[in-house]
């Protein structure tokens, strides 16, 4: 038995025999953990009462950024093939719809050092640290912490928060979502730190410059991720057309 990933909220345990079990801290681990299998994204998981661990079977469970570091030392690019990548949008996406459908929570902002590749197909979204529970009646979450934009790609509503609590639109985790997905598009491993250095005006030429400069311009994948990053949040979707 081997703990290989710990992180503040769960940890990730390799058995014997190919099993891995993660174990949870969190009081969001039910609806994290629900999101994952009623979504059938992981098949044939055993789940505690409580909620506190996650059992399965696989061949492999590694973080995106390890994912993506394989992948350049196999191929010489960072960069997901377009396949994976709407794998990864399409999973991601069911967590996320399902969170807000069944138990009116998102996600704040999504980090790639949060999401996990499962035998190199499959992928999870794993922390409950950032769930936040969505107010229908005026599709609001709460930000009650200041926003650190190196935690998880930040939506532009949430770089303007002047004071706590605020209350931004519950779709400020798609801006974030489209962000990953471009991450794991990059040749390289510069997104995250170059977008994050410009100013608010010309934050969202630089991210859209990025997409247009993708390989996929065109495909449903392309027009998924740029509905994810409109700039006004009500307006954002999660679908493929």
């Amino acid at each position: 038995m081997t703990s290989i990933i710990s992180k503040d909220d769960f940890q990730i345990i390799q058995e014997e025999n190919n099993m891995f079990t993660v174990q949870f801290s969190d009081y969001n681990s039910e609806a994290i953990i629900n999101s994952i299998t009623k979504t059938r994204i992981l098949l044939g998981t055993t789940v505690t009462d409580n909620f506190q661990t996650l059992i399965f079977k696989a061949s492999s469970i590694k973080s995106l950024q390890q994912f993506k570091e394989e992948q350049f030392q196999r191929t010489g690019s960072h960069s997901l093939p377009p396949n994976l990548a709407a794998k990864l949008a399409a999973d991601l996406g069911r967590q996320i719809s399902y969170l807000s459908g069944r138990y009116n929570m998102t996600i704040i902002g999504v980090g790639s050092e949060n999401v996990f590749v499962v035998d190199e197909t499959k992928f999870l979204y794993l922390s409950g640290e950032y769930l936040a529970e969505i107010d229908r009646n005026n599709e609001t979450i709460m930000v009650c912490f200041p926003v650190d934009p190196l935690a998880f790609y930040t939506a532009p509503e949430l770089l303007i928060v002047t004071e706590l609590p605020s209350y931004v639109n519950y779709k400020t985790c798609y801006f974030s979502f489209g962000c990953l997905l471009l991450y794991a598009l990059m040749e390289n491993n510069e997104f995250y730190t170059e977008y994050i250095k410009e100013t608010d005006t010309l934050r969202h030429k630089v991210i859209m410059e990025y997409l247009n400069r993708l390989s996929i311009r065109g495909t449903k994948l392309y027009w998924f991720i740029e509905r994810c990053l409109v700039v006004e949040p009500e307006n954002r979707s999660i679908i493929f057309i």
